[in-house]
C-alpha cells in the first residue's frame, strides 16, 4: 500500500491510497475541489504508479468529486471500474 500526500499553497493537504494497482482513497479538503489540485494529485499517483484502477461510489456527499477519473483521463470500463495507463494521464 501506497501513500501519496500533496501540500498546496492553501495550507490544505490531500491524500491518495494505492493498494494493488487500485486507487483505494482519495481525500481531499472540500476547501481546494475545483482548484485543480485534485488533478495534480491524480497526475501525481498516475505517474508513480500507472496503470491503475479505481472505484467510485455515488453518495450525495461525493457529488463534486463524481467526475474526478473521467477529468484525469481515466476510462469507465462496462464494469463500472475506471482504468488508466501511464501514456493517457492528464497533465
Amino acid at each position: 500500500m501506497t501513500l501519496l500526500a500533496l501540500e498546496t499553497s492553501c495550507d490544505e493537504t490531500s491524500a491518495a491510497v494505492v493498494r494493488d494497482g487500485e486507487i483505494v482513497g482519495f481525500a481531499l479538503s472540500c476547501r481546494v475541489i475545483g482548484l485543480g489540485v485534485e488533478q495534480k494529485l491524480l497526475a501525481a499517483v498516475v505517474a508513480a504508479h500507472g496503470p491503475l484502477a479505481a472505484r467510485i461510489v455515488e453518495t450525495p456527499r461525493n457529488a463534486p468529486v463524481r467526475w474526478l477519473y473521467r477529468d484525469g483521463g481515466f476510462e469507465k470500463g462496462a464494469d463500472g471500474v475506471w482504468r488508466i495507463g501511464r501514456e493517457n494521464a492528464a497533465a
